[in-house]
């Protein structure tokens, strides 16, 4: 889905590198991991989203098979 770019360029960035790590699975550019570390992150915060989007897929993945109820 297409979104509207925020207003905080840093949070911007993080959203950014977030889309391309999931539209991509995990394969993304030199340059998209530059523009992210160009906004002030560091290479521990990009193993943070890693670890982030690697916990919800997980996650999701899991209720998939379990199927749990909604409660």
């Amino acid at each position: 889905a297409s979104r509207s770019p925020l207003n905080d360029l840093k949070i911007e960035a993080l959203r950014q590198l977030v889309s391309r790590v999931v539209e991509k699975r995990g394969w993304f550019s030199d340059a998209e991991v530059q523009a992210f570390f160009s906004h002030g992150y560091t290479k521990a915060q990009l193993l943070d989203v890693m670890v982030g989007v690697s916990m919800k897929t997980l996650s999701n993945y899991i209720n998939h098979l379990t199927d749990p109820p909604m409660e």
